[in-house]
């Protein structure tokens, strides 16, 4: 019996200088340090506002929260223009706790960016993203500045010149009903009338804007007075 006692004494020694006994609190604390490495994060975007007018600068604010202060992360995104997905000019900045992008719409509509934050040791990206509206701007009236009366003393060519006083010159178009003209940086048009033979009376309309049009209209009279005096 006493040859048993000492024969497992010696076991239990040889156990313990193994590391066969407390195994279970080795692999408890193995487990207990994955889990304090796993990583959480959240990411989320936000406007100041959700209306805009075109040419406003719009500033996109996107908050990053995650467990680990050493963990890698990078940004993507996308902007959805009302017209599509196309290049648009946008500064994209970080910080401590997130990024921020600055952009400038550039027309009118729906706009929506998507952004996606990829942290090293995730499966998957985390997205967010916000949506606001660009409003078409305020691009002033037209004027239209032209001769009220043009006087020839004999028939020959004509071409009736002026300007558009506009915000968006070369957006504008003159017609005089025949022909159309679009006018240059400095607002100027031409309108060629061919051979005048007779005395008429002319309207010339200017419509202007690349969003929100506005027009304004001139009539010209034309009094040629050869014309006149053989009639008389």
């Amino acid at each position: 019996m006493e040859r048993k006692a000492v024969s497992a004494v010696f076991l239990t020694l040889i156990m313990l200088l193994s590391g066969c006994l407390g195994s279970e609190d080795s692999v408890k604390e193995i487990v207990e340090d994955e889990e304090s490495t796993e990583i959480f994060a959240n990411y989320s975007m936000s406007l100041s506002e959700s209306i805009f007018s075109v040419g406003d600068i719009v500033v996109v604010e996107g908050i990053v929260e995650i467990n680990q202060n050493d963990a890698e992360y990078f940004f993507e995104y996308d902007v959805i223009t009302p017209s599509g997905i196309r290049p648009v000019d946008v500064t994209l900045s970080e910080f401590d706790s997130g990024m921020r992008l600055i952009l400038m719409p550039d027309e009118p509509g729906e706009w929506k960016i998507v952004g996606r934050l990829i942290v090293s040791g995730l499966d998957d990206s985390l997205k967010s993203d916000v949506e606001f509206e660009a409003l078409p701007p305020d691009e002033g009236e037209t004027t239209l500045s032209v001769d009220s009366i043009i006087e020839m003393e004999y028939s020959a060519p004509l071409s009736i010149s002026g300007k558009v006083i506009h915000l968006n010159p070369t957006s504008c178009t003159v017609s005089d009903g025949s022909n159309s003209q679009s006018a240059n940086a400095a607002g100027e048009f031409n309108l060629g009338q061919g051979v005048v033979e007779e005395s008429y009376n002319i309207t010339i309309t200017a419509v202007c804007g690349i969003w929100t049009e506005s027009q304004d209209s001139r009539t010209v009279r034309i009094i040629l007075s050869a014309g006149n005096d053989m009639d008389g």
